[in-house]
């Protein structure tokens, strides 16, 4: 589904980023590591918002790396929401659809449990509600890979918990494949088929939530999922 081929990226003094990684089809990829890591640099890389310098970014059988942002078919989910002030839910889920279809725009907001507030405006929404719009959203636009930057990192920890899960039964549900950046473990155990783990610009280890967790490859993989006694 999705392919990194040695994609670079040389920041100057901060460093090089480069990493290879494949996403098959359906599946759920965390990308995890500290701040600084390199893993919205990545999301980014993957939805054309910055250009490699070497390397190659394939979705299927097609070569995107210098294909703009438009046309990857791709839907992000952002930390803050991105919602435009003026537009009611539905408004949100109609303007991306590529055929305006109010029917499957309301099933999308049932999907995500806004079913009836399909009129309200962000202002009139709370924050987790604002992040399930948000999602409904992406999912409006038939995406062929979604991307979640820290989708939940401003949510206080119950609700983060219960939309976390709800998402990602819903994703796999859709069969829609996802790439999730998250510095939370938790978060990474939950709802990734594996995690990949960042640490300066790489991708240290990917391997299932499990494996990573009890048989980390490298101190940076083990430090990733919280503290831990160095022999």
């Amino acid at each position: 589904m999705l392919r990194l081929e040695s994609v670079t990226k040389n920041f100057g003094k901060a460093g090089v980023f480069d990493v290879n990684l494949h996403l098959s089809h359906g599946e759920i990829v965390a990308v995890l590591g500290a701040s600084g890591s390199g893993k919205t640099t990545l999301l980014n890389l993957v939805a054309g918002l910055l250009e490699p310098d070497t390397g190659g970014i394939f979705l299927g059988n097609e070569d995107v790396t210098r294909r703009p942002p438009e046309k990857r078919g791709l839907a992000y989910v952002f930390q803050d929401h991105a919602l435009w002030p003026h537009l009611s839910a539905l408004e949100h889920l109609l303007l991306v659809m590529k055929a305006p279809d109010r029917a499957l725009a309301h099933h999308l907001l049932g999907r995500v449990g806004l079913g009836g507030l399909d009129a309200r405006k962000p202002h009139q929404l709370s924050g987790g509600q604002k992040q399930r719009v948000a999602l409904a959203r992406a999912l409006a636009a038939r995406p062929r890979l979604l991307l979640l930057d820290e989708p939940y990192s401003s949510l206080d920890p119950v609700l983060r918990e219960e939309l976390r899960l709800e998402v990602a039964s819903l994703l796999r549900a859709e069969h829609v494949s996802a790439l999730h950046v998250t510095h939370d473990p938790d978060e990474a155990l939950a709802v990734a088929d594996r995690v990949a783990v960042m640490e300066s610009g790489r991708i240290v280890q990917v391997d299932t939530p499990a494996q990573v967790y009890a048989q980390p490859r490298t101190l940076a993989a083990a430090r990733a999922f919280g503290r831990l006694n160095l022999l």
